[in-house]
């Protein structure tokens, strides 16, 4: 009856009533606008969400582009949190998104706000082995991506493409980032 009920519910439950609720907590952790077309609940092989059209908006004093957008993005819940009554998620992965980055001619970058909001959240590190008292970090990744360079309103002829990144919490206040992608210039001629 387990099995029967994990296959027959989730086309009954319409999780797009949570899409204002998982924007504004998305909003909240990254401290910018972000738009969610739809919600889609899966339960199988692991139990997670995915969402629509992701759109992170970027600070108008930076860009009015987006500064994350993504056709698809794929959350995996940590089944075990449900147990704590609290919901963690394991992975977030964005496929082929776009990324903006911006440098300001004071020196400033549009990312740093983002991960400067992120770090403020209270979160375990991300391979901890079991639930303590702050969630932990989930491991977010991006595979296909396009980054795009932008020096103040001017966006640069180069740009990383079928870029992998991902970003992790090894240790309390200690990030991890890996990148790797094949560098273009947009202003030479194909051959």
């Amino acid at each position: 009856t387990v099995l029967a009920s994990l296959v027959l519910l989730p086309p009954l439950l319409n999780v797009n009533t949570f899409r204002r609720r998982i924007t504004q907590s998305v909003s909240a952790s990254l401290g910018r606008p972000v738009h969610i077309d739809s919600v889609t609940l899966n339960v199988l092989p692991i139990p997670g969400f995915t969402l629509q059209n992701f759109v992170v908006e970027d600070d108008p004093a930076f860009s009015a582009e987006p500064v994350i957008r993504a056709e698809t993005v794929k959350v995996t819940l940590r089944v075990w949190s449900l147990w704590r009554r609290r919901v963690e998620f394991s992975r977030i992965s964005l496929d082929d998104p776009s990324l903006n980055l911006v440098h300001r001619a004071d020196g400033r970058w549009n990312i740093e706000s983002i991960l400067l909001q992120a770090s403020k959240i209270e979160a375990a590190p991300t391979a901890q082995s079991g639930a303590g008292d702050e969630p932990r970090f989930p491991y977010v990744e991006a595979t296909g991506a396009r980054v795009n360079v932008k020096m103040g309103l001017e966006k640069l002829p180069i740009a990383l493409t079928e870029a992998d990144l991902a970003l992790w919490l090894t240790q309390p206040n200690q990030w991890e980032l890996r990148l790797e992608g094949h560098p273009v210039r947009t202003n030479t001629a194909a051959t």
